[in-house]
């Protein structure tokens, strides 16, 4: 039997980092995006041994500090600030949710959505949106890496090295979603 879908956000943890609008199936419609995020765009950047523990065990005090973000002294001394894992999450599912969300599936197929008052949006500017947004949560998650390697003790699972670092080269060098 499949274990079951966590989903480390939420409709409310985009809304920092992203304008979604306010409509009564977005948690949805949001769903299918944040679990892709998740398994496409930072599993393979944790590492599949450390990403299940962080799901399986995500209450815990080092893994609240990695999803939440905070602040940590580096070897220097310096203090550190970064936005944590659910930012990231947050800016690669607005960026598929972007490229979707003029589509909705019907019997009849997929239809795009207008009215006589409004306009379909440049699929040329959707892009260039969901770029900067998947620019954006790259940015982040290189944030919580280098929290990660800084911080080897308390994440053993990590694999220095290996695919976080193709991953993140993956990320962003990515041109589309």
């Amino acid at each position: 039997m499949a274990e079951p879908i966590t989903l480390l956000i939420n409709r409310t943890d985009i809304t920092p980092y992203a304008q979604v609008a306010l409509h009564s199936r977005d948690e949805a419609m949001l769903q299918p995006h944040i679990l892709a995020a998740q398994n496409v765009d930072v599993k393979p950047a944790l590492g599949e041994v450390l990403y299940t523990d962080m799901v399986a065990n995500s209450l815990q005090e080092k893994y609240r500090l990695l999803l939440d973000g905070g602040s940590y002294t580096n070897d220097n001394s310096e203090v550190i600030t970064f936005q944590g894992l659910k930012a990231a999450l947050a800016c690669f599912t607005y960026a598929r949710y972007m490229l979707s969300k003029n589509a909705v599936d019907t019997p009849f197929g997929m239809v795009s959505k207008t009215n006589e008052y409004s306009v379909q949006t440049d699929t040329k500017l959707l892009l260039s949106i969901a770029s900067d947004k998947r620019s954006e949560g790259s940015a982040y998650l290189n944030e919580c890496l280098n929290y990660i390697r800084l911080k080897e003790n308390l994440f053993p699972l990590f694999v220095r090295g290996g695919s976080a670092i193709k991953s993140i080269h993956k990320l962003n060098s990515a041109s589309r979603i």
